[in-house]
């Protein structure tokens, strides 16, 4: 088989990991392995097409998945191990073998569609963390499993439907829609499972290895399955099962025997409280299924709706589970049951609970037996329950016994009625209703909070009623819980009442009866917690601080009862609260103690309506903790109606990238959020939405959203992908011209993501630099082109010309060439560099503004100074020279008759000098240039009369020349110019 892996170009391609590798808009049509990647790789809007094996392995690497298509696959989607791995809105479907399969690491799965899997879609095993949120998976061979490592694993499958499985070639134990086992705790929320050959749901397993610590199941959707709807062994303990609807169950033998239960539980410490469960059907030929709720060790039942049920509306059949609490039956409906409403099956082998308590349930039968208790060594209760057999009149067989030691029944209302008798569709619960009709017989306060039929107040998460706490639920709790407790924390945590009919704390009848705290810290001893009542009275409930010992993953939920009450503290530890005491770590703390300083006595003044507060802070470092929950208990329950959280917030976050560097969030949080936090993933946080937000490194970030109102908080991640960029930089030097020698400054107007500076100063002092804003001195006067070069680990910027500098000389001092010749000075001026200037002599006036070489003619001999003033933008300056003139007494030939002229003049180098002398006689021809130097000279006879004489000047340089005549009577000069 062709392989990926084995091809050096791909190879050499996945081992580039050092810039977080990116693959998008790519197909592979051959499998491809990640292995042990340095750095985040991603997949980004890829294809995975006709692969025969594993299409994408992922080996001990960090790898992003999103919005790619797996497809005709023969062998497994994608499989992992020991890698963190995230997929989001991916499409995987016409794969033979396994979905997604992990093993070890973690794998989050999000916003992905799999469908037309022959084995299982998402496959956990030994994983650490596990999560499938917002899903779709579809005629599979089974959903998910999620096996975790060792029990220390946790899983969160969320916002998922799974349907129509058909299972995995005939085995019977791969037909479910979800299976957990071996883990610290799972949370599966508003999922569906529909169409499924097996069990809907399994928790734990037969052979007791594969426990669970935690579950959490909450507003599920289960139904047309052909086995169990939710399955529970027994080693799943600490179970909520809360508002979901399971219906439509069949049994078909096979796998767990197939009873055919809706919800089938043998865990210990369940609560199942308001579920909607109906239609559940038998086989074929069997008997003792379809049961609506079965359960098999402690366990809380309350306001459950169970309906048109083939079997027991209710059964409870106790296994060998180690739960030791009792099973409470409260404010249930069950009607249209084949079977018993309620049904008590006990076993003399198997571990009864101390209790068993039956009461304020409405129950509906369509067979003469509505509650059936038996084979019982410890006590029931059976208390203002309605029972209706439908069309039964002989009441006294409503309630079958067999073999009871201890059970009492008191308090029920017996009915032969229809079910018209009780609107159960439209019925409250509670039946301390008055418009219920058990009103006028039972006790007036008699399903009410916390009331055991005794008078007093009970204390914990097992009271009777259906409205006593609710761990999982804010009802009449704790407004902002949960919430954080960082280090130095000083917060608090609120408790709304917003009526009572005794409304008075001073009165002997109104008080503060108990409080309830749930929290943990990673050390106690930086915790205390004051409990403030509306009127500003306090008692301090937790402490004292000081360094007692860690107390890393303990937890507590404890009651606070009046000093008159009895305390029950955790085994081993004081009645008062202490804070130093062996707490330890991994612990779990359920008992009730008074409060560390004061009583609850002394909320005697104010009223019972407005915020109680718990204030909490933490007084030392390094360690932090979770406020979870807390509640007050009044003495005089009667009214007291507490703040009602019904739109807690549901976390949506919207992510667009801007630019290679940044995104914009924004929330698409529902339920009136107010209050954010924001993780962005690179140890930033904030806590606005919409913002802004630029990351330093490019890489997959994972973005944490928590969104938070008085009735709760939720959280979601979104992964955003940042590519990164070239540097960016906009600069400025100041000045841009000026003067030598010129000291220039460089200025950063805006800079993104550079890394490194690399100034280059041509001409300058230095002439390059890697500071960020070098200081460069100019001595030296011309233009020069200023340049960058700027770097980070994308790449380099090159700004090729930054500006150019124009630099003029600052005529420190002007020069210029003398020349005399006889009575005339020739003045040349030399200066570099200035834009304007003038002569003088002897300090006269200005004259040649301008013009060079310039000439001055004297009379007489003597020293003469002559001066140079120059201009530019830099200033004035001025040289002048001392020049000696010595006249001979030759007579000029000019005064004698002589005619002399130069033509043509200016001339290219050849000209002919026309002499006309009134005698004939010798002399010399001579020519100077403007320093006084002898270009050429050569003795003339002369003639009398007109005469030419030519002149070669090729061999000289362009410029102004003095010739010369010179015979024994005078001297005749003239000027001649060379052009060229």
């Amino acid at each position: 088989m062709k392989h990926i892996l084995l091809t050096a170009f791909v190879w050499l391609q996945l081992l580039a990991f050092n810039q977080a590798q990116t693959y998008q808009d790519t197909t592979f049509t051959d499998p491809v392995v990640i292995s042990f990647a340095p750095d985040f790789v991603t997949f980004k809007n890829c294809r995975f097409v006709g692969i025969d094996g594993i299409a994408l392995t992922i080996e001990g690497s960090g790898v992003f998945v999103s919005d790619c298509t797996f497809e005709d696959i023969t062998g497994t989607a994608v499989y992992a191990l020991l890698s963190e791995v995230y997929l989001l809105r991916d499409t995987i479907s016409h794969v033979s073998g396994t979905g997604v399969l992990a093993e070890f690491g973690a794998m989050v799965v999000l916003e992905s569609h799999i469908s037309d899997i022959g084995a299982t879609a998402v496959q956990f095993s030994s994983v650490e963390v596990a999560e499938v949120t917002d899903c779709r998976i579809n005629r599979v061979g089974a959903g998910i499993s999620c096996i975790g490592a060792d029990g220390i694993a946790e899983a969160i499958i969320k916002n998922t439907e799974i349907k129509n499985v058909v299972g995995d070639g005939g085995d019977p134990s791969s037909e479910f829609g979800l299976l957990a086992q071996n883990l610290l705790s799972i949370q599966v929320v508003n999922c569906r499972v529909d169409s499924c050959l097996g069990a809907g749901m399994i928790f734990g397993s037969v052979d007791g290895i594969g426990g669970i610590q935690s579950a959490n199941i909450q507003q599920n959707k289960i139904s047309h399955t052909g086995q169990d709807g939710l399955v529970g062994f027994a080693d799943v303990a600490n179970t909520v099962i809360q508002q979901n609807e399971i219906s439509y169950i069949t049994s078909f033998g096979g796998f767990f025997g197939a009873s055919g239960n809706c919800l089938s539980w043998q865990g210990p410490d369940v609560r199942i409280e308001s579920n909607h469960i109906h239609h559940s059907f038998c086989g074929q030929g069997q008997s003792a299924c379809g049961a609506g709720i079965e359960v098999g060790s402690s366990a809380n039942l309350a306001k459950n709706l169970i309906h048109n049920i083939a079997g027991d509306g209710i059964l409870y059949s106790p296994g060998l589970a180690s739960g030791t609490g009792d099973v409470t039956c409260f404010n249930n409906i069950v009607y249209d049951a084949a079977g018993y409403a309620f049904h008590f099956d006990g076993d003399e082998l198997a571990v009864l609970p101390p209790n068993t308590i039956i009461r304020n349930n409405t129950f509906h039968v369509v067979q003469p037996k509505v509650v059936r208790i038996s084979n019982l060594l410890d006590a029931v209760q059976l208390e203002g329950n309605i029972l209706i057999a439908q069309n039964f009149p002989d009441t006294s067989q409503y309630i079958e016994t067999d073999q009871v030691a201890n059970f009492t029944a008191s308090l029920n209302i017996k009915s032969p009625g229809d079910p018209g008798f009780v609107n159960f569709d439209g019925r409250d619960f509670h039946l301390a209703n008055e418009t219920s009709p058990a009103h006028k017989i039972l006790p007036a306060n008699f399903g009410l909070p916390n009331d055991d039929f005794d008078g007093e107040i009970r204390l914990g998460l097992r009271d009777a009623g259906a409205d006593e706490f609710e761990s999982e639920e804010a009802i009449c709790g704790c407004n902002n819980c949960p919430s954080n407790i960082e280090d130095f924390f000083t917060g608090d945590f609120t408790f709304s009442v917003i009526s009572a009919a005794n409304n008075d704390l001073s009165t002997s009848a109104q008080g503060v009866c108990g409080v309830r705290v749930e929290f943990e810290h990673q050390y106690l001893g930086d915790l205390s917690m004051t409990l403030i009542s509306p009127a500003g009275q306090q008692v301090q409930l937790i402490g004292p601080s000081g360094f007692f010992g860690g107390t890393a993953d303990s937890k507590w939920n404890i009651g606070l009862p009046p000093c008159l009450y009895p305390a029950s503290p955790d085994p081993g530890f004081s009645a008062v609260w202490n804070s130093d005491q062996l707490w330890g770590q991994s612990g779990s703390f359920s008992g009730i103690y008074y409060p560390a300083v004061g009583c609850l006595e002394e909320f005697n003044q104010g009223t019972v309506t407005g915020d109680w507060t718990l204030r909490v802070s933490d007084n030392q470092s390094s360690d932090d903790g979770t406020v979870l929950g807390f509640e007050v208990l009044f003495c005089d329950l009667e009214e007291v109606n507490c703040f009602l959280c019904s739109d807690a917030p549901t976390a949506g976050l919207n992510a667009t990238n801007v630019g290679p560097w940044g995104i914009t969030m924004v929330s698409t949080t529902t339920g009136s959020p107010t209050g954010y936090q924001i993780d962005f993933g690179d140890g930033q946080t904030g806590f606005n939405l919409p913002t802004f937000h630029e990351y330093e490194n490019p890489g997959t970030y994972l973005v944490r959203l928590i969104a938070s109102n008085e009735c709760g908080i939720d959280t979601t991640y979104v992964p955003v992908q940042i590519s990164g960029g070239p540097p960016v930089a906009f600069v400025s030097v100041s000045p841009e011209e000026g003067c030598t020698p010129l000291t220039i400054s460089t200025n950063i107007i805006l800079e993104d993501h550079v890394d490194t500076w690399h100034w280059f100063f041509p001409g300058g002092v230095p002439s390059e630099s890697f500071e960020k804003t070098p200081v460069v001195v100019y001595p030296q006067t011309g233009i020069f082109t200023i340049s960058l070069e700027i770097t980070n680990e994308i790449g380099t910027t090159e700004i090729s010309e930054v500006t150019t500098l124009v630099l003029t000389d600052s005529l420190l001092n002007p020069t210029f060439n003398v020349q005399v010749a006889g009575n005339v000075i020739q003045v040349t001026n030399t200066t570099q560099g200035a834009q304007s200037f003038f002569w003088s002599i002897n300090g006269g006036t200005p004259q040649g503004l301008n013009t060079s070489p310039f000439l001055f003619e004297v009379n007489a001999s003597g020293v003469y100074t002559v001066a140079l003033t120059a201009t530019n933008e830099c200033g004035v300056s001025i040289n002048s020279s001392a020049v000696t003139v010595m006249l001979s007494s030759v007579t000029p030939l000019e005064a004698q008759g002589w005619q002399i002229v130069a033509a043509p003049n200016p001339n290219k180098g050849l000209f002919q000098v026309q002499i006309n002398a009134p005698v004939a006689t010798s002399g010399t021809l001579s020519l100077f240039n403007t320093i006084g130097e002898e270009v050429i000279s050569r003795e003339v006879s002369i003639q009398s009369g007109e005469q030419y004489i030519p002149v070669d000047l090729e061999a000289v340089a362009a410029g102004t020349y003095l010739l010369q005549v010179q015979t024994p009577s005078g001297i005749a000069q003239i000027r001649v110019v060379k052009v060229e």
